[in-house]
This record gives C-alpha cells, sequence and structure tokens, in this order.
C-alpha cells in the first residue's frame, strides 16, 4: 500500500490547493410521525436530494424518518466527519414551526405538548440556529441548508393552540457567517406539496424545481437560490398560492457546486478530499461508497486497488484458513472487542467507526467460523443498527434475513431467536416506508408466539412484538388494530412479572400515548404511573428522553 499513497501525496502535490476540501451531506426527511398529521412528500424529498448531490460528488448521509435521539445523532456524527475547509450540505423536510422567533425541526416521535407549552416544545424539537451553529463549530468553510418544513402548523389540527404561527417558518436570527440557508416558503407563507390533484409527482413544488437547478454549470448558489424562487413563484402563482422561497446569504465568497465545462481542478481537489477521506477510515466499506459516487478517472483507479489491497489482509484471509489452524477462542475474543468498540462509538454518536467496527467483525466471523455460523449471524444482527443510520436500508435488511435464515437452519425456524429476529427486521421494514412487508411478518411472528405455552415462550420478545405491530397500526391511523395489540403486549408484560423492567416502561407508555389521542386520558395517565414506577425500579435518570416524556404527561394530567 505504500505505492499507493506515496502517488496520491505525488498527485496532490502538483494539484493547484484546494478551494474546497470535501463535500459532506447530510439529508433527512420525515413523513411517519407518531403523534403529528402525516406527510406525503418530505420522504420523497430526501431521496431525490441525496440522489442529486451524489451525482454532484458529495459523500451523502441520508436519514428517514428519524426519532429525536437519532436525529441528534446523525447531527453529531456529520459535526465529526466534517474538516475545517469542507463543503456541508444539510436538507431536512418535514414538520417545522416558529415558536417565539426559534424556528424547530420536529423528529418522528414529537410528543403533543398541551396548549401553551412553548418551553417543553423548543426542548423535544430540533433548534435549527443550534443545529447551524452545531455544523459551523466544524470548521467546515461553507455550509448550505436546505429547510423545506414551509407547511400548515402541524398542531392546529391536534387542538393544541396558542404555538406556532398559522404556518411557515420566521427570518434566520444571525446564523454564523460561512452559511447560505435556503427555504422553501418566505416568512409567513406556507410550501405547495403539489400544483394540484393530478400532481403525482414524489417531490414537492420547491425540492422539485431546486432540483433542476442546483447542478446549473458554473452558477454560484446565490444565483441558484435567485432562480428557484422566481420559478416556484411563478409555478405556486398558477395554482392560485402565494409561494415566494426566501434565503440569507452570509457566505464569505462565491460557491460553485457544480463547474462549468472548463472549469479547473478545483472540483478534482473535491474528488482528492473525498479520497484522502475514505483512506482515513480505510475499510472497504468506504472504498466501496467512494467508487459509488467517483465511478472512473484515476482517483477511481487507486481507490480499486486500495479495495482489492484490502481483500488480502490478515482478517480476510482467514477466509481460506482451515479449521484448527487458528485460535477459535482468541478470534471469539477479538469478535467481541469488535462489537464493544462497535457499540461505544454508536453510543456516542460516531455511526462511521461504528459501522467501521461491525463490518470488521463480520469480516472476522465469516473467516474464522465460517459464513453459516452462529457467530456469523450474531455479526450480520450487530451490523444492522449502523448500516440503517447510514441510509444503506437495503444492506441492512439483507443482513438480517441473513442471521434470520442461519439461525432458522441451525435451531429450527420455531425457535424464538428466529421469532424475536423476524420482529426486529418487522420493525426496520415498518421504520423505512415498507409497511406491507412488515405487516405479514409481524402476523406470522405473533401466532408463532401465541403457539407456545406461556410458561416456555420469551415473553419479553412476545411482548415487543406486539407493541411493534401496534406502534405500525398508530402511525397508519388503525386505531383498532393499535390498542389491541398495545394492551395485548401490556398484558403479556405484566403476566410475566416483567413490571419492573425498562421494557415495560416504554410498552405502558406507547399504550398510554395512544389511549391519549384516542381522548381517553383517565386511562393513559394510569398506564403512564406504571410506566414511570417501572422506570423508577430499572433506575432511569429522569433526564433520559422517555422516561422525562412520562413524567410530564403525569404532571400536564388531563384536561379540566
Amino acid at each position: 500500500m505504500r505505492w499507493l499513497f506515496g502517488l496520491v501525496a505525488l498527485m496532490l502535490a502538483v494539484l493547484p490547493a484546494p478551494a474546497w476540501a470535501a463535500r459532506l451531506a447530510l439529508v433527512i426527511g420525515i413523513n411517519d410521525y407518531e403523534m403529528l398529521p402525516p406527510l406525503e412528500k418530505a420522504v420523497g424529498d430526501a431521496e431525490a436530494m441525496s440522489g442529486k448531490l451524489a451525482e454532484m460528488g458529495f459523500a451523502v448521509t441520508t436519514l428517514l424518518d428519524p426519532d429525536r435521539r437519532a436525529f441528534n445523532q446523525a447531527i453529531t456524527a456529520f459535526r465529526l466527519s466534517l474538516r475545517p475547509g469542507d463543503v456541508a450540505f444539510v436538507h431536512y423536510s418535514g414538520h417545522g414551526i416558529e415558536v417565539d422567533g426559534r424556528n424547530l425541526l420536529l423528529p418522528r416521535d414529537m410528543p403533543l405538548p398541551a396548549s401553551g407549552e412553548e418551553d417543553y416544545l423548543a426542548e423535544e424539537a430540533i433548534d435549527l440556529s443550534a443545529l447551524m451553529a452545531r455544523v459551523a463549530d466544524s470548521g467546515a468553510a461553507a455550509r448550505i441548508f436546505v429547510i423545506d418544513a414551509c407547511r400548515d402548523n402541524p398542531f392546529a389540527r391536534r387542538g393544541v393552540r396558542g404555538l406556532g404561527s398559522v404556518g411557515g417558518l420566521g427570518p434566520v436570527a444571525g446564523p454564523p457567517r460561512g452559511s447560505f440557508i435556503l427555504y422553501s416558503a418566505g416568512y409567513g407563507q406556507t410550501a405547495l406539496d403539489r400544483l394540484g390533484p393530478d400532481d403525482a409527482s414524489p417531490t414537492s413544488i420547491y425540492t422539485r424545481v431546486l432540483l433542476e437547478r442546483l447542478g446549473t454549470p458554473g452558477a454560484s448558489i446565490s444565483e441558484i437560490a435567485r432562480q428557484v424562487r422566481s420559478d416556484v413563484a411563478a409555478l405556486a402563482s398558477a395554482a392560485r398560492h402565494d409561494q415566494s422561497p426566501a434565503y440569507y446569504d452570509e457566505l464569505t465568497e462565491d460557491l460553485v457546486l457544480a463547474p462549468a465545462a472548463d472549469a479547473s481542478p478545483d472540483y478534482a481537489s473535491g474528488i482528492a478530499g473525498a479520497f484522502d477521506r475514505a483512506r482515513a477510515l480505510g475499510t472497504p466499506g468506504a472504498w466501496e461508497a467512494f467508487l459509488a459516487n467517483h465511478e472512473q478517472g484515476v482517483f477511481a483507479d487507486l481507490a480499486r486497488a486500495a479495495l482489492a489491497d484490502l481483500t488480502r489482509s490478515p482478517v480476510a484471509m482467514a477466509v481460506a484458513a482451515p479449521e484448527g489452524s487458528v485460535d477459535l477462542e482468541a478470534a471469539r475474543g477479538r469478535l467481541h472487542e469488535l462489537w464493544d468498540e462497535g457499540l461505544a462509538f454508536a453510543n456516542a454518536g460516531d455511526n462511521a467507526l461504528a459501522l467501521q467496527r461491525m463490518s470488521d467483525a463480520r469480516v472476522l466471523a465469516e473467516g474464522y467460523f465460517g459464513a453459516d455460523s452462529v457467530e456469523y449471524a450474531d455479526a450480520s444482527n450487530r451490523l444492522v443498527g449502523p448500516l440503517t443510520l447510514s441510509a444503506r436500508v437495503d444492506e441492512a435488511i439483507a443482513a438480517s434475513r441473513d442471521a434470520i435464515a442461519i439461525y432458522a437452519g441451525l435451531f429450527g425456524a420455531a425457535d424464538q431467536r428466529v421469532l424475536n429476529e423476524k420482529a426486529n427486521l418487522a420493525s426496520r421494514l415498518a421504520a423505512t416506508g415498507r409497511p406491507g412487508e412488515a405487516v405479514p411478518l409481524y402476523n406470522e411472528v405473533i401466532a408463532a408466539f401465541a403457539a407456545i405455552e406461556p410458561g416456555q415462550r420469551d415473553a419479553l420478545g412476545y411482548a415487543h412484538a406486539l407493541e411493534g405491530y401496534g406502534q405500525l397500526a398508530m402511525r397508519r391511523g388503525d386505531a383498532a388494530v393499535a390498542e389491541q395489540r398495545l394492551a395485548e403486549a401490556v398484558a403479556i408484560a405484566e403476566a410475566s412479572g416483567l413490571t419492573g423492567t425498562i421494557n415495560y416502561g416504554w410498552i405502558a407508555a406507547g399504550y398510554g400515548r395512544l389511549l391519549q389521542q384516542l381522548d381517553r386520558c383517565g386511562e393513559a395517565q394510569a398506564l403512564f404511573a406504571r410506566a414511570a414506577e417501572a422506570m423508577q425500579r430499572a433506575g432511569v435518570s429522569t433526564s433520559q428522553h422517555d422516561y422525562a416524556d412520562i413524567l410530564g404527561r403525569i404532571e400536564r394530567g388531563c384536561p379540566a
């Protein structure tokens, strides 16, 4: 590998000094809100934007329907991945609201506050100014924020008055220098999702126009913003709607995202920065991600050489080692070390390193124990979370299916490990917009658990399967099925002596939130009290997000 890096150093030495070191993007879209009105176009906007940015040479992280914890973890991981001089691009499509001059982005699990609870709302939402400051702290030289959250007040339709304006977001107060912020509508305006009843496009009007303009060769971001505003205003006017997208320019110099045809090597230097980032990670996944965005040219050839070299690493070569020629206990110990390191990185919000450790663990498991071993199945399972957070959803689901097939082959299709993993897979399918696949899988798992004698079955796994199905039914608006499954989950957990566990607290609180939405406040309060007791007995800190939410609901009580 030393010849490779020496050649890279020589190439970089003869290139002009880069205007921007690397291009990284974080794209978030939320449709399936748990307690607020669902949206139709936000996820489509995010997926289309991710594809466009990848075409333009950005290393893109895409997050769909994240809860508050995943949202914050993604921001932290993105900030840590940035280096001084980089270009950072953040796109958010979903619900947003202005409260007392603060623009707040709402995660999927945004709880429903009572009227006038501005402070509570601000604590649970993602403050846009704080998000911009966190990204600015990275030292990234240019930071673009596309905020498509200018929709109707999501609380007005749920009977919560006094929170936010009628619709839209407010002006940006003091954005950090080096920032460029684009809103899908002006102050006090709302953004159109479609031009009319026959408009079946998966993207909103604003994103549709922005995507067409974003790749304009040689155009600065300010020129693009002006043209997008003009185009959107004309389209909205034709639909008898007032929408003039706003933008706020705090860049210190012009930023051109797509070079003109005769551009100098500045754009190539961006590829060089991405190459350096892949080299620093040094994993097969990093090189594969680089090649997915840069398929041709000398840097692509070097990346393929690096990837080929990695396949000859000692860990990978263990695949060919005959059984008994290696220390399996030492290998198993190293496997657990990699899992522990990956979990520690995930808890710290560094998903890139978590993914690296979990990927290395699966390579090691395959090399020493084989692709049909329980170790490989366990490694596949532990890889699912980091893959999902990296928006590599299809790979995550494939890893989950691999684990299920191995467990079923080793222990039988009725083994409760298989049932638990199928329930986990159903949850992932539901969370990634594939409820049609999740529902039959949930039904299969629940029926299999029900057929097992109560004293022999995994009660917690059964309760979690019921609870997951109930949460999915809630998001789909099927209150009857949601209530049936959540009530069953609580009953199973209580009958099995799980009432002093944090898992019971989550299950009981989920049922309570549904009952609260159904205006059955007295029953909901009783469940919240039992959930709080479980959290207390389990030693959970009152500042923990779920526990704090439960305590807040108890304190607010029922309307007079």
